[in-house]
């Protein structure tokens, strides 16, 4: 089974290069290279890939995480632009896109389905509802929303490795308002093992969109005190917090793919620590 993965440097996409070793895995990003021997292309030389991909996963694109803030120009050539190119390269390959679930009309404490009407309301959620659209142009694609991925290389300024870092360099957790905002968070292990079943039943599926969550959500308060627990930190409550709280259902999902998310926060978060700790 040949693999084709864009973003291969990323979080996702290089996590994904080495959890999918069973398939014929390569994948493309900004520069051309080996990576524990899998061979990643160029996005600067798309048109000269000789590779022909069964399966195209897209996790290319700019990302809006913590406090980044990317222009409107960035957004649309990444997550645009250069998605249209991909997919008009690789024409016959069953497409499985990331999307986020930012596309969806949220308000506090609302239960977010597959299903659930859309209203994306920022550059970077639109960015990613047209990259869908994109998509979903072929019938031989599904689309992946998420929410919160976390594991080995995240991004340092989201919150568990926010958090994580306060500990071991203050021992000290800031934890906004009474930290009861509540968010899903899923490993990228989890999902993984999620497009690993996408790619088994590929031939049944046609244009679903799927949630890629975990079955269950965390408040601020517990992550901070699952990292006080693995760390020994103290935790503190500050200012206020009116964030609104992200609520998920994906039982379609794990229907459909006869899937389960199987890594709990704690499990998770240890890893994590253990990770860095081991650098």
């Amino acid at each position: 089974m040949k693999v084709l993965i864009t973003g291969a440097k990323g979080f996702i996409g290089g996590n994904l290069l080495d959890l999918l070793s069973d398939y014929d895995t390569k994948g493309i990003a900004r520069n051309e290279e080996s990576i524990n021997k899998k061979k990643i292309y160029s996005f600067d030389r798309l048109s000269e890939i000789k590779f022909q991909p069964e399966v195209l996963i897209m996790c290319h694109g700019a990302v809006a995480s913590g406090t980044t803030i990317i222009s409107d120009t960035t957004l649309f050539d990444s997550n645009v632009t250069l998605t249209k190119m991909v997919l008009n390269k690789f024409k016959d390959a069953f497409v499985i896109y990331l999307s986020s679930c930012s596309v969806y009309k949220i308000t506090d404490n609302t239960l977010i389905k597959e299903i659930s009407p859309i209203y994306p309301n920022s550059t970077y959620s639109i960015s990613k509802l047209w990259g869908e659209i994109l998509s979903f142009q072929r019938k031989n694609s599904v689309v992946i929303r998420l929410a919160s991925v976390y594991g080995s290389s995240m991004k340092e300024n989201t919150l568990i490795p926010s958090y994580i870092k306060a500990a071991m360099k203050n021992n000290i957790i800031n934890v906004w308002g009474l930290g009861k905002r509540e968010q899903n968070y899923i490993h990228i292990n989890d999902l993984a093992q999620m497009i690993k079943k996408i790619i088994q039943k590929r031939k049944k599926l046609s244009n679903h969109i799927l949630l890629g969550v975990y079955d269950k959500e965390y408040s601020n308060k517990q992550v901070a005190k699952i990292i006080s627990n693995l760390t020994n930190c103290d935790v503190k409550f500050v200012n206020e917090d009116k964030s609104p709280s992200f609520n998920y259902d994906n039982q379609f999902s794990r229907s459909l793919l006869d899937w389960d998310p199987q890594i709990d926060l704690n499990t998770g978060i240890k890893k994590y620590i253990e990770c860095i700790k081991g650098k």
